[in-house]
């Protein structure tokens, strides 16, 4: 075993071919054209490896007893070489028709090498004419070997005139010119050396291909290195920009066929990426004309939009999208195509819709607030004005006894209309409230309508006990509590009973400390029925039966109400000032603005809050 010339040329080129295979792989391996450079430059390390070791003695093979492995490179290379123009000229242009074309070539040259593999005596026909006075077989199968060679350098010829045809940018012609002509330089040695001049019987030198091969693959490979040869086709620019991104993505060229997209646009149009390539991308909106005129934009002017239209999905179903649409370029200012790029914006429109239909809830619950306030303060005026009309009937009264007694009956039937009236609005406000409940609702949006509800009941609790007073001024809150503890009981169903401690002092308040005050006990009492008693996220030991507690007393000038409940408590950073939960804060503004009062929170072995305020006036002397 012995090297000679050819073995000796023949390792150097392995080697640069692997490295120059590996080089282009590894500058993008996710690109297709890459993958196809890499396994064309490993077909032709396979055909040199079979010229590295040569035994004169022997006249099988030449003497290069590993040329097996050539016969496997010299075949197989080939269509992965057409394979490679193809995907790089783009010709032809149907996509399944390439995937064919390198099926029926890969097959067929799999065939001649799986022939001679079994024939190994039919190689020394093939490959090595005019050595050792062998002559070239005219067998069938000689003949269409060479007919396998000369056809597919034929289709790989035309397919770059063809590419070169409708080339108008200086750097893509530099790009044919690198691939183009160190291909022909390669393939004339080629059949020079190995095939035209043996054939005339003129002693030559056979088996150069692999190496004359060197000069083809060395342009190409320094195109990548220097001139970023491949970033010049729109398909590879698609590949490079679309990767697996989440959102709405097509890779249009200039002429609006789809060049490339991502999984996510391909599963929203259910539909596969290999079925849109090829197709006009206004055939996947639903709105064509609207989206001519946003492409025609972005030709002229670089960009346009977003715009929020409507793909259509091979079902017939529409997607509302927001996309927009930029042009492409590459690292010379040439433009590779258009890019349409946006987001699913189903989210986004249920979003708003939700936010739109809240505010509505909003504006009607507002014009019901300014209708009752205007309501209330014609009633306040009426009352205000009788009182006058009743203060100047009182000299009246001294005179005329049967006139104070019918002045008398006058005031107890209005009194009694205000109460009617007030109680009337304030069920209307709790119906109108109710009517925005609705299965359609979320959960918490329906709790939300019910809690303000049992708020409205509250204060209509509080006008309900002023008028069941002697003197139409002061609420008997003990009374009312009992009243408030037992709907809330009712409002809030628990699993458990929850066992009551009340210790009411008969206490009145007038109605200015009565309403806020009941709103506060009303938020309390709710707070505590709702969440205090949840077993979530206690153990087992910590869980007691339910048991809430109410002191309400008056000492000193000073008013005290304490509700404790024996439940899991507040969490640990709790905050009630930092807006975590709407009822505390709506409790400590009515205790520091409405009745001047103090709050103080505790939360240990469940939850404890005091408040004190000071009692009015009237309410010290009717006490």
């Amino acid at each position: 075993m012995t090297f000679n010339m050819i073995s000796i040329m023949s390792i150097i080129v392995l080697v640069l071919y692997l490295e120059m295979g590996f080089f282009v792989f590894l500058k993008n391996p996710s690109a297709s054209l890459n993958r196809w450079f890499f396994f064309v430059a490993l077909g032709l390390a396979v055909w040199s490896f079979g010229h590295v070791f040569h035994d004169p003695s022997s006249k099988m093979f030449g003497g290069y007893f590993l040329f097996p492995f050539s016969v496997v490179g010299a075949f197989l290379y080939v269509p992965f070489l057409v394979r490679f123009i193809s995907g790089l000229t783009d010709f032809p242009r149907n996509n399944r028709f390439k995937r064919w074309i390198f099926r029926i070539a890969f097959l067929y040259a799999l065939l001649l090498v799986v022939y001679l593999l079994t024939n190994p005596e039919k190689i020394d026909h093939v490959f090595f004419i005019n050595w050792f006075e062998n002559s070239p077989s005219n067998s069938l199968f000689t003949l269409g070997a060479f007919f396998f060679f000369l056809l597919t350098n034929v289709l790989i010829i035309f397919s770059l005139l063809i590419w070169r045809k409708g080339m108008r940018r200086p750097a893509e012609i530099a790009q044919f010119r690198f691939i183009f002509y160190p291909l022909i330089v390669s393939l004339f040695f080629s059949f020079l050396s190995d095939l035209i001049l043996p054939m005339g019987s003129i002693w030559g030198i056979n088996h150069l291909s692999h190496i004359y091969s060197i000069f083809w693959l060395g342009g190409v490979a320094y195109g990548v290195l220097r001139l970023r040869f491949f970033a010049l086709t729109p398909s590879l620019a698609a590949e490079q920009v679309i990767g697996q991104t989440r959102q709405v993505l097509l890779f249009c060229d200039l002429q609006g066929r789809v060049t490339k997209t991502n999984a996510f646009t391909a599963g929203l149009l259910q539909l596969r990426s290999k079925e849109m390539e090829g197709k006009k991308v206004i055939q996947f909106f639903a709105e064509e004309r609207e989206l001519e005129n946003y492409l025609e934009w972005a030709t002229s002017n670089g960009f346009s939009g977003p715009a929020e239209i409507s793909l259509r999905s091979s079902r017939g179903e529409y997607i509302a999208v927001n996309v927009s649409f930029s042009l492409v370029k590459d690292a010379f200012d040439d433009v590779l195509g258009l890019m349409v790029y946006g987001q699913d914006n189903r989210e986004s429109i249920k979003l708003r819709n939700e936010i739109l239909i809240r505010q509505q809830i909003e504006n009607k619950l507002r014009s019901l607030s300014e209708v009752l306030e205007a309501r209330v303060k014609e009633r306040t005026d009426q009352l205000a004005n009788s009182y006058k009309e009743l203060q100047v009937k009182m000299t009246e009264r001294l005179k005329v006894e049967e006139k104070i007694k019918s002045d008398i009956a006058e005031k107890e039937v209005l009194i009694n209309e205000i109460h009617n009236r007030v109680k009337n609005n304030m069920n209307l406000i709790i119906a109108l409230i109710n009517a925005q409940i609705s299965k359609e609702n979320p959960r918490k949006v329906n709790q939300k309508f019910r809690e303000l509800a049992q708020r409205v009941r509250a204060i209509l609790l509080v006008h309900h006990h002023l008028y069941l007073s002697l003197n139409y001024s002061e609420v008997d809150f003990s009374g009312f509590l009992r009243l408030l503890v037992s709907q809330l009981i009712d409002f809030y169903p628990s699993d458990e009973e929850v066992s009551l401690e009340l210790n009411l002092s008969e206490v009145f308040l007038d109605i200015d400390h009565a309403i806020p005050l009941g709103i506060i006990v009303n938020e309390l009492i709710s707070n505590a029925l709702a969440h205090a008693f949840q077993a979530r996220g206690r153990r087992k030991e910590e869980i007691k039966p339910p048991l809430l507690a109410i002191d309400f007393f008056q000492e000193e000038g000073f008013c005290h109400l304490r509700i404790k409940d024996n439940g899991k408590g507040l969490p640990k950073k709790f905050d009630f000032h930092n807006g975590q939960t709407n009822g505390l804060s709506l409790v400590d503004v009515l205790v520091s603005d409405q009745v001047s009062g103090q709050l103080e929170i505790q939360s240990k072995e469940g939850t404890q809050i005091k408040i004190i305020f000071p009692l009015a006036a009237s309410s010290l002397s009717g006490s």
